[in-house]
């Protein structure tokens, strides 16, 4: 899982307190624009023989299991954590002793960050 606030990205306290006013829901849009982008990094290389993806790209896809996983919740009116719920997503996102890292939800973010101005343009 990955989280990130309006407090991450450099806005003025005149800014978060509008996203405030908003109950959120232009972070959370951001948070969807997140999974979305996930979502399809996860939907290459699919296929009747599966094979395996060189670190550091993103899982292929086999059986879909990680991508659907990919949820978005709302913890607070500047929190959105956003990640897979199998146990297996971490150790692609971040890598283990046996298995080099694949990250597809921190690119993604990054992704995102570039256009996440453009949520809360009518804030300003």
């Amino acid at each position: 899982m990955i989280s990130f606030s309006v407090k991450s990205v450099i806005f003025t306290d005149k800014i978060i307190k509008k996203v405030e006013k908003t109950g959120g829901q232009r972070l959370l849009l951001v948070g969807n624009a997140v999974k979305r982008v996930a979502q399809q990094e996860l939907s290459i290389g699919g296929g009747a023989f599966h094979v395996p993806s060189n670190a550091p790209e993103p899982p292929h896809l086999q059986s879909g299991d990680l991508r659907n996983s990919i949820n978005v919740e709302q913890i607070g009116v500047l929190t959105v954590i956003i990640g897979p719920s199998v146990f297996y997503g971490k150790y692609h996102e971040f890598g283990s002793t046996r298995t080099p890292e694949r990250p597809f939800m921190v690119p993604a973010l990054e992704q995102v960050e570039k256009v996440m101005p453009q949520f809360f343009r009518k804030l300003w």
